[in-house]
């Protein structure tokens, strides 16, 4: 398992340095448009594999490794490939016959030429996501490190060769599908090496499988539409290049793994301390790791927030520099991102409750969209997924602190996140006023270098005030 473990978590990482890589390059290689136009497709092509597929993916590292003779491996996933297969076609074929609309609802006359892209994405999206399931199931998480980085090479060639040919985004983008079929087919030989290709409906299969898939697909039905719904709105009220924009300043930087590594090791070790009724303890723990979380997230978060311009244009180019408050309300989301809020509920078989959470903040999302979008315009949806965030995330906090008896204040290292985010503030801003008022610069015109350098000048202070409690807190959690 640890093997898996680190071979997932390398594949993890160097797909995401080279997804990162090729976001860069195409956009500043395509215009905003034909970068609004590609954003449009994907989540299209996200919300429809999000409603059709009905959790299906999840299914195989469920059901797979339960199943002990090689027969019923093979039946299932002989089951799980053509049942997928069918609701995937499906999808691309409802797509295709939403062209109209979906030209319509975006104001984009562009997408009408990439109907191909449509009707084909959602069945190779799916199968190359279904990919790590598969053979992380099959104890073959070498040949995932494998696929995932050739393909992730793959479509980063592609955007490289379309530049050094001179070609147009319509070139572009059938090389993408291209690239995506061979991937979608190298999975399917992986299928077809572990169970052959016999294409079959089993009712009972399918029954056992859609009871497990359903709640867990309208759970992810829900944080997809939660998690896109800022674009949509965007995407129909303004235009394609706002979209551009907003799509990029919207990306969350990937400064929460660290929260998620402590999750994944933490969620086992807090259950067992529930299952032996040591809730105080428990707490305890938790406090902590959401203390050094919060603590470390923030040593990159607000430095990031200080030189918002040097990041977007490095990562980005000047043409999406219009996205900058964006960009900072989602670095808040981003140490928002320092813990599971419901990982009390979680490990106390509260279940239901977070995903009526789930419903809840989806609900709040949808509302304040519209309302701030009114009153702020571009920027509105990006408050709206903050707050609607914090508020569903407090009101698991406070169901989680009358389930384990404890007061609200007493649940969350409060003062020490607070002095977290004064401490911070106060370095920027001292930062900003010497920049402004004495050295007569504004640091959003300052070098990228330079920002590199007073940005580990502030980690710097940080660990020479606050290293050693964050130390003393990280030794104490071994």
């Amino acid at each position: 398992m640890g093997k898996s473990a680190l071979y997932l978590s390398i594949s993890n990482a160097i797909t995401l340095v080279i997804t990162m890589i090729s976001a860069m390059l195409l956009s500043r290689f395509r215009t905003i448009e034909e970068y609004g136009t590609y954003s449009e497709i994907l989540l299209t092509v996200s919300l429809a594999t999000t409603i059709f597929c009905m959790g299906l993916p999840n299914t195989i590292t469920y059901f797979y490794p339960r199943y002990t003779t090689k027969n019923e491996k093979n039946k299932f996933l002989n089951q799980y490939n053509t049942l997928t297969l069918l609701m995937t076609i499906v999808a691309g074929c409802v797509l295709l016959f939403l062209v109209p609309a979906i030209i319509l609802y975006f104001k984009n006359d562009h997408i009408g030429s990439l109907k191909f892209a449509l009707l084909v994405l959602p069945m190779t999206t799916v199968f190359i996501n279904t990919r790590g399931n598969l053979l992380v199931s099959s104890n073959q998480s070498k040949k995932l490190l494998f696929h995932s980085i050739a393909n992730s090479i793959c479509l980063l060639l592609i955007i490289l060769l379309t530049q050094l040919l001179n070609k147009d985004f319509m070139f572009y983008m059938k090389l993408y599908i291209i690239v995506e079929i061979v991937f979608f087919l190298l999975v399917e030989i992986e299928f077809y090496k572990l169970a052959g290709f016999k294409p079959t409906i089993d009712f009972e299969i399918i029954r056992k499988m859609l009871m497990y898939a359903i709640p867990i697909g309208l759970a992810t039905a829900v944080g997809t539409v939660n998690k896109e719904f800022d674009k949509l709105i965007i995407g129909r009220l303004l235009d394609t290049e706002s979209l551009a924009q907003y799509t990029n300043a919207a990306k969350e930087m990937p400064f929460a793994f660290i929260a998620a590594s402590f999750t994944a090791v933490l969620l086992p070790r807090i259950s067992q301390l529930m299952k032996e009724k040591r809730s105080v303890e428990s707490i305890e723990i938790w406090k902590k790791t959401v203390d050094i979380n919060f603590y470390i997230i923030s040593l990159a978060v607000f430095p990031c927030i200080l030189f918002s311009s040097q990041i977007i244009s490095f990562l980005y180019s000047e043409k999406y520099l219009p996205g900058i408050t964006v960009f900072r309300v989602y670095l808040l989301v981003v140490l928002w991102r320092c813990t599971y809020f419901g990982m009390i509920l979680n490990c106390t078989g509260r279940t239901k409750m977070i995903l009526q959470c789930s419903v809840a903040s989806t609900i709040v999302n949808i509302v304040l969209n519209f309302v701030f979008f009114n009153i702020f315009g571009f920027n509105g949806p990006a408050y709206s997924t903050l707050i609607s965030v914090m508020v569903v995330d407090v009101y698991q906090l406070i169901k989680s602190a009358k389930i384990v008896n404890i007061p609200f204040r007493f649940i969350f290292p409060w003062a020490n996140l607070i002095k977290t985010i004064v401490f911070n503030l106060i370095i920027i801003s001292l930062i900003a006023l010497i920049f402004e008022f004495i050295i007569g610069v504004s640091v959003s015109d300052i070098s990228l270098i330079q920002a590199i350098i007073l940005s580990l000048f502030c980690v710097g202070i940080h660990l020479l005030i606050q290293g050693k409690r964050i130390y003393l807190l990280w030794k104490g959690m071994k």
